[in-house]
């Protein structure tokens, strides 16, 4: 069976080997310390009984580090499909789309404002242009919304955390579905 020996240094653990039956009586070097354990990783503590993960050297996250990563992934986009010979397309939600995002949508308001259903706009998607009526960029809207506001709701309940989880950029944190209400 093999055996997982950790060498240490200074309380520290700096390397690891494995053996089958044990270590050789002549592996180590004069002066060093060399301890079996399954679990301990280089960067260990070694205290002569027992080993122990290091204390994480990272400040704990905050609302900053929260809001980075919301923003990372507002900012990915998603597929849309205009139908018929547009296709699917990738639109993305940077925050320079999201400029011509707001262009568009108060010609697309005024559009529907003045009950003009037909004349279309030129967009341009991160996988080409398409044009699109008034109504139909209210659809884009819509799936806009179903993309990012799990995202935004994920950054409140993170933020409302405390202590905000040290793993809070895990997919498991943002892409849980938003509960009704």
């Amino acid at each position: 069976m093999d055996m997982i020996f950790c060498k240490v240094e200074a309380g520290v653990v700096t390397n690891r080997a494995v053996f089958e039956d044990g270590m050789p009586a002549q592996w180590a070097e004069p002066g060093e310390t060399w301890v079996a354990s399954d679990t301990a990783q280089i960067g260990w503590l070694f205290d002569g009984g027992s080993f122990t993960a290091p204390p994480s050297s990272l400040p704990p996250p905050t609302m900053i580090d929260v809001n980075r990563e919301r923003d990372r992934r507002l900012s990915a986009g998603f597929e849309y499909d205009f139908g018929g010979d547009r296709g699917v397309h990738h639109v993305g939600t940077d925050a320079a789309d999201m400029v011509g995002w707001d262009e568009v949508t108060k010609l697309s308001s005024a559009l529907l404002a003045t009950g003009d259903t037909s004349t279309t706009i030129k967009i341009a998607t991160n996988s080409g242009v398409a044009d699109v009526t008034a109504e139909e960029w209210q659809q884009v809207l819509l799936a806009a919304g179903a993309f990012r506001q799990p995202i935004w709701q994920a950054s409140f309940l993170l933020g409302a955390a405390d202590p905000i989880p040290a793993d809070y950029a895990a997919d498991k944190w943002w892409t849980a579905s938003p509960s009704a209400g």
